[in-house]
């Protein structure tokens, strides 16, 4: 998964900024992040609550050619993950490392603040779809 981008699209006009942000993972209405960083983040989702880490690893989306990327949920399990979401970012915020030890082949570990922006970022992705009733899409990308 070296190299690969984890993506999520929030619903609406592709020329409209998702939010205004100097974070370098938001293009228009996408979010791309380093794969193997969102991996570390969803590990040490599944320490705070396992079902709804799940439930992130699956919105997350498989391998773009793999899946439909479009992910059509009902407003409560939005809802539950836009909590989930707020709270992991949280729980990211007051953290200086991570609980599991990253893996050895993990080329860089990022400042924790980056860690916490791409939490709030796909937050915003999945508050969006919940805003305006529309999917989200999400899907990795070697």
């Amino acid at each position: 998964m070296v190299g690969a981008s984890q993506v999520f699209v929030a619903p609406g006009p592709d020329d409209e900024l998702l939010t205004a942000t100097d974070l370098p993972w938001l293009a228009g209405r996408a979010v791309v992040l380093p794969a193997p960083q969102w991996q570390l983040v969803v590990t040490e989702a599944a320490l705070l609550d396992s079902r709804a880490a799940a439930e992130l690893e699956r919105v997350s989306g498989d391998f773009a050619y793999d899946s439909d990327p479009e992910f059509q949920l009902r407003d409560d399990e939005l809802a539950a993950l836009v909590r989930f979401l707020t709270d992991l970012g949280a729980h990211l915020a007051e953290r200086r490392a991570f609980t599991a030890e990253p893996p050895e082949d993990l080329e860089f570990l990022l400042d924790f603040e980056d860690y916490v922006g791409m939490v709030e970022l796909v937050r915003l992705v999945i508050e969006e779809s919940r805003r305006t009733g529309m999917p989200f899409r999400a899907w990795v990308e070697v």
